[in-house]
């Protein structure tokens, strides 16, 4: 994302890729970009304009919107959790 506030999260260990929310700025701006991706690039399809921006988080989610997703990250280097990183982290936070 071209000029966005830095993301931040935590490291769930040493040497392990930062994990967090699409928040604040940041989820401000992926989701501005993720919106117009889906207007001016795919019609505005209604499956993909699932998100929205509240309590100052991007909530919402379907399998088409995380592969759009996961392509916008992906252009600034981040990755979207998958499963299996999720449990990591549940398991990491419980120990």
């Amino acid at each position: 994302m071209k000029d966005s506030p830095k993301f931040t999260g935590r490291p769930m260990v040493a040497d392990v890729p930062m994990i967090g929310y699409l928040e604040g700025e940041f989820g401000k701006d992926f989701l501005e970009i993720y919106d117009r991706a889906v207007k001016e690039g795919l019609n505005g399809n209604k499956n993909l304009m699932v998100l929205n921006f509240e309590d100052n988080v991007v909530k919402g989610s379907n399998l088409y919107a995380s592969v759009l997703a996961a392509d916008i990250l992906r252009d600034s280097g981040l990755q979207l959790a998958r499963p299996v990183d999720m449990e990591a982290a549940r398991k990491l936070h419980e120990s």
